[in-house]
């Protein structure tokens, strides 16, 4: 197989709407960003590792890990509309070294690990593909979606409601947030992690957890102390 160089980029911001701080904030006695940040390094896939933050107490912590590379978020970037996705592209413009695949990993999955993203970086080479992203089965197909509208139900999708029987139709999958690898050059093109014809790699609920809110945290908590991974 032919080397490929690789960076990953952890954004972890110093606030959140839904849970103030969950980034720095202890998951079984670690602090959730550096869950990923073991993983990344763990998977010997990257000849970069970059944590981008805006907050000195995560930067205070990251400066204390061995092959990692901490970088200043500007407060620009730190805006709740901002994506993650602008934040790579504005420190790849910083970065003197070229590399031919960029990573992102989200700090608020923790359950991703190191040889989940060395699978990634397998398919990519096995498949030639040009991007991957993770993803999950959805647990309710999305078809039977509704929306209220003058509190009555109505279907999300169709003129008329419709009962939905999940082997009416192909399995559907969700993007769960914890891998994102895609070619620098389609990154840079595009501005996008995800096209129509990006691989797939599935992912278990339980590794999919995504800590966005309070009940994702003690979620989280249950499965490290029940051991259920």
């Amino acid at each position: 197989m032919t080397k490929m160089s690789a960076i990953a980029f952890i954004p972890a911001r110093k606030n959140s709407k839904r849970l103030r701080g969950k980034n720095k904030r202890l998951l079984n006695g670690i602090p959730l960003f550096q869950y990923t940040v073991e993983a990344a390094l763990k998977s010997k896939c990257y000849q970069m590792v970059v944590l981008t933050t805006d907050d000195e107490k995560i930067a205070e912590i990251g400066k204390r890990i061995d092959d990692l590379t901490v970088l200043a978020r500007p407060n620009e970037y730190a805006a709740d509309d901002v994506r993650a996705k602008d934040v790579i592209l504005y420190h790849l413009d910083e970065i003197d070294k070229k590399f031919d695949y960029v990573s992102l990993l989200m700090p608020t999955s923790p359950f991703r690990d190191a040889t989940d993203i060395r699978r990634t970086f397998e398919i990519l080479q096995k498949e030639g593909g040009e991007s991957i992203a993770s993803v999950v089965k959805y647990d309710f197909h999305p078809e039977g979606a509704l929306r209220i509208k003058d509190n009555r139900l109505y279907s999300y999708f169709h003129e008329e409601f419709r009962w939905i029987r999940e082997n009416e139709f192909d399995e559907a999958y969700h993007l769960n947030g914890a891998i994102f690898t895609a070619k620098t050059n389609l990154l840079t093109k595009t501005r996008s992690f995800v096209h129509n014809g990006t691989i797939p790699y599935l992912m278990s609920p339980l590794k999919s957890v995504d800590i966005d809110e309070e009940t994702d945290f003690i979620y989280a908590e249950i499965i490290l102390r029940e051991k259920l991974l």
